[in-house]
């Protein structure tokens, strides 16, 4: 087994997990609480953390670690402080885009599920749902999604541009639920020329976990009246007070996102510079995705990976006329 089709099928079995999950706990008789909770452990952590290290473990023996293959490594600390930056700006951006995405959605006469939600009786629910809903999709999903996914495309030998897009779509699609999909495309656009530039995962799970617990945050004030709430209705009561007010937050928030990205990507490129020339060839900075390697694709790895967009896709679609339908 190549490479190549080590990473694809590790990333394939992964979105498979996931859709085979969801319906197991399509028909578990839970309350949203405990179901949410429980879903979220066992794909995360099982399918999407302990799954894909064990299979990585396995013939052909690997060369490196799996924290090292999947890029788990501690960036500069001003990367760390500007995805920190990023991650809030990416909450209030996709205030706009998921608004737009849900207008859009209702027009074409898409009707969403209707669910109480998490009904936060106290602060441990809160410190739970922050867990499951916040920490562990940023942790595991971005190992998945982005470290598994493109030591797949890199072996494979595929451009950085496509890349981006590829990991992206994947995100978007492996969520299943076409609400979702634009606004998750949005940050996987972001999070994935991230691990791309950056050469580490970190600054991704940073984003995602702040994008994730700060609407957590916000369910959370909203049903116990805190202080957030109220600046969050401020904020986005001048946010949508007109088209125009609409237009400049979405622009301005990409706008400020590219900037921060882009400074992230030459301060990371400039810190792996200087660790190469101290290590010499021995700097593992650049083994998985040195961009100089040519590669050509491995066509059973290019066919997992179909299998797996497949998956994606027809979990979306399911979900896109069931939602057409009601």
């Amino acid at each position: 087994m190549t490479k190549a089709l080590k990473f694809s099928t590790i990333y394939t079995a992964s979105l498979t997990a996931l859709v085979v999950a969801r319906l197991i706990f399509g028909f578990v008789n839970l309350s949203d609480n405990i179901s949410g909770w429980l879903f979220s452990t066992v794909m995360q952590c099982g399918f999407m953390g302990l799954m894909p290290l064990l299979m990585y473990r396995m013939r052909p023996k690997p060369d490196v670690s799996f924290a090292k293959a999947v890029g788990l490594k501690i960036p500069d600390i001003t990367v760390i402080l500007l995805s920190v930056a990023a991650g809030i700006i990416m909450f209030l951006v996709n205030i706009v885009v998921s608004s737009l995405s849900n207008a859009l959605w209702e027009a074409a006469g898409y009707t969403s599920v209707n669910s109480s939600g998490t009904i936060y009786s106290g602060i441990e629910v809160f410190i739970l749902e922050a867990v499951t809903g916040a920490l562990m999709p940023a942790v595991f999903e971005e190992i998945t999604h982005r470290g598994v996914l493109l030591g797949a495309l890199d072996e494979n030998g595929v451009p950085d541009f496509l890349k981006v897009l590829i990991m992206a779509l994947f995100f978007g699609m492996a969520h299943q639920n076409v609400t979702q999909l634009i606004p998750t495309f949005v940050v996987g656009i972001i999070v994935s020329v991230l691990a791309i530039k950056t050469r580490s995962l970190i600054p991704g799970m940073i984003i995602h976990f702040l994008n994730n617990f700060l609407i957590t945050l916000l369910n959370f004030s909203i049903q116990w009246s805190l202080s957030f709430a109220y600046i969050y209705a401020f904020v986005t009561n001048v946010m949508f007070m007109s088209n125009v007010t609409l237009a400049i937050s979405l622009v301005g928030g990409l706008v400020l996102l590219s900037l921060l990205v882009f400074e992230m990507c030459r301060i990371a490129k400039a810190s792996s510079g200087r660790r190469r020339a101290e290590a010499g060839d021995e700097y593992y900075g650049e083994i998985l995705y040195d961009g100089e390697r040519k590669k050509r694709a491995d066509p059973a790895a290019v066919a997992m990976l179909a299998i797996g967009f497949a998956v994606c896709v027809g979990g979306t679609v399911f979900t896109l006329i069931w939602g057409l339908m009601r």
